[in-house]
């Protein structure tokens, strides 16, 4: 049983922690709309730099692992891609768009051996890929630290 002192202490707790959680949603999709391609959940070239540099310090510590994957450029697009990339994902994996016109996806807990598994997923929905390996992968971080931000300007 609660007093009424206690019922409206709880009541106005419950209040003051959804205003915090409704601002706290707030602030993150509006960042998520600075580090993002406009309309979509493609990161831009320096917020991908930054998940794949966390992602490649977690994997040298051996504290995590991932797969870097190149979309292989086909018929459509890089536009079209960039659009349908987000349905193809798992909602932990990031997809960053490299010069504007390169698309890579970074696979959190991921491993060589699920690349059939992810390349089944990811060809039904008709995108090709190809795996990313480790001299490739710092040549990109490098790549992207040199070039700065470096938006680029697709989709």
């Amino acid at each position: 049983q609660m007093t009424l002192y206690y019922q409206n202490l709880f009541r106005i707790l419950c209040g003051l922690v959804e205003s915090a959680l409704g601002r706290a949603f707030d602030y993150e999709a509006v960042a998520q709309d600075k580090r993002c391609v406009d309309g979509t959940c493609v990161l831009k070239q320096a917020a991908f730099g930054q998940e794949l540099a966390a992602e490649q310090a977690l994997a040298d510590g051996k504290m995590g692992s991932f797969l870097l994957l190149r979309v292989v450029p086909g018929m459509e697009p890089v536009g079209e891609l960039v659009g349908a990339i987000g349905s193809a994902i798992r909602e932990s994996d990031a997809a960053g768009l490299v010069d504007g016109d390169m698309l890579y996806l970074l696979m959190r807990q991921a491993k060589a051996c699920d690349l059939p598994i992810i390349r089944e997923r990811l060809s039904a929905k008709q995108i090709a890929v190809e795996p990313v390996d480790g001299e490739d992968i710092v040549a990109l971080l490098q790549h992207i630290s040199y070039t700065g931000d470096g938006e680029g300007g697709a989709a």
